[in-house]
């Protein structure tokens, strides 16, 4: 496990890799975990990281960090950055979220609709469709494939 200030995260040496946020098996992990003063210290901590382990790569999601600040700041010290969004048909989603009892209200979610429209606007990016088990097994693969992790 990773713990540098404010950072939190999980890291895999073996694969060169690090996934930024906290992984426990509670409701909503990863950076939502995190501080909400978290994104100036990911931001260092992705310049040690460049400095240190400059061929690992560093993973993370979640609002905290997935932002248009973030991302451009990310831009300015990496070497590559991938954005990755991923999809979801609206009755899917709609599926997911009273399987989990979801309580966001629906002004929440158009917000987050309308903020990761501006992330694709602003910055490169890939869609990956996340409608079923397979496209969760394909998507885990292409994301080992970006990583390094298949070699």
């Amino acid at each position: 496990l990773i713990r540098s200030g404010l950072v939190r995260g999980i890291k895999y040496p073996q694969h060169k890799i690090v996934i930024l946020g906290v992984y426990d098996g509670s409701s909503f992990p990863g950076t939502d975990k995190l501080s909400m003063a978290v994104q100036p210290k990911a931001i260092e901590f992705l310049k040690a990281m460049k400095q240190l382990y400059n061929d690992w790569t560093v993973i993370f999601e979640g609002d905290r960090l997935f932002n248009q600040s973030f991302l451009a700041d990310s831009q300015t010290v990496v070497d590559s950055l991938i954005c990755v969004v991923l999809s979801v048909a609206e009755n899917e989603q709609q599926r997911r979220f009273r399987e989990r009892g979801s309580n966001q209200p629906e002004a929440f979610i158009r917000g987050r609709r309308t903020k990761i429209s501006r992330i694709c606007a602003a910055f490169e990016h890939q869609i990956w469709y996340n409608e079923s088990s397979w496209d969760m097994k394909k998507n885990t693969k292409q994301l080992a494939g970006l990583c390094g992790a298949g070699k």
